[in-house]
């Protein structure tokens, strides 16, 4: 892995607030784009939900594309603001995941070239609201959106998939590309 400086530093933590704001209609931004603050429970229960209503394959696709559309959206927010790309790129958004509160990512193994990742996630907050046993991984949108992130870096031919995952009863929701 290369090099990467950490992101969670003082300078780059400070750079993050001040580019947050409250628009004119008292609404939260990030570089003048909108952003919603949520508890982190909703989007486990947005992925429950959608598979009572449509069947956990449905929630799944629903889930995986929704992470892939917000990472090229975040991805292009990152890259304007800290200036950063490629695996540095990636990195940091696995990184402050869990500052966002989509879980803590620590990254195993990382090769940008090659389209490689292996790296597990620790709270998820796409497992909330289902039952530990389900017969399939409920991470769809974290996968989805470590799709998103290596497409935004010209990688677009690499598929994550979630080989672990809490609902099912692993110790920890693991990702990686197969």
């Amino acid at each position: 892995m290369a090099d990467v400086k950490h992101w969670d530093s003082e300078e780059t933590l400070k750079q993050m607030k001040d580019a947050m704001a409250i628009d004119d209609e008292g609404m939260f931004t990030l570089m003048g784009r909108r952003i919603v603050v949520t508890p982190q429970k909703t989007f486990g229960l947005m992925m429950r939900s959608a598979a009572d209503l449509g069947g956990i394959n449905a929630a799944k696709i629903f889930m995986r594309q929704a992470g892939y559309e917000i990472a090229i959206d975040m991805a292009k927010i990152i890259k304007e603001l800290l200036k950063i790309d490629g695996e540095e790129l990636i990195v940091f958004y696995c990184e402050t995941a869990g500052k966002r509160g989509w879980g803590f990512n620590v990254i195993e193994e990382i090769d940008v070239e090659k389209g490689f990742i292996r790296t597990n996630l620790y709270f998820s907050p796409f497992v909330t609201g289902f039952p530990e046993g389900l017969e399939v991984s409920a991470c769809d949108f974290q996968a989805g959106a470590i799709e998103g992130m290596f497409n935004a870096v010209g990688k677009n031919k690499v598929h994550i998939v979630e080989t672990k995952c809490v609902a099912k009863g692993d110790d920890v929701c693991r990702f990686e590309n197969k």
